[in-house]
């Protein structure tokens, strides 16, 4: 894609080799997921070929989101948060981010949503 190639030359050669084996492993991951959660079937199940594509939509968006990234604290913060959120998911065959729930200001629930490359809060109505 357009955007990885403009990532790739903004940054040294050890982080643009880094960034693309990370991106590379979350297509694999993509790709293999029927496997690593158990679905055999020949015509794989609906939410089996959603996660599939939720993985490689996610992977290129946060790619592109931090295509203009120039501080390799930040890109290497963002690789690790991507690595992390990669081994969660795998373990908990969920590709899914996690959210966790705590008592906000105002004894109003929040919900914190955590992502590779984000974390925003969501207040219910």
């Amino acid at each position: 894609s357009l955007s990885l190639i403009k990532t790739a030359r903004l940054m040294s050669a050890a982080q643009r080799v880094a960034v693309l084996q990370t991106y590379r492993r979350a297509l694999k991951m993509a790709r293999d997921w029927p496997r690593i959660i158990g679905d055999f079937d020949t015509p794989k199940d609906d939410k089996t070929a959603d996660a599939q594509t939720y993985i490689r939509s996610e992977a290129r968006r946060l790619i592109e989101h931090n295509s203009a990234e120039q501080n390799t604290h930040v890109i290497n913060r963002n690789l690790q948060d991507a690595h992390d959120r990669m081994d969660i998911a795998l373990h908990y065959k969920i590709p899914y981010p996690r959210m966790h729930h705590f008592e906000g200001a105002n004894q109003k629930d929040v919900r914190e949503v955590g992502g590779a490359a984000n974390v925003y809060r969501e207040t219910p109505e």
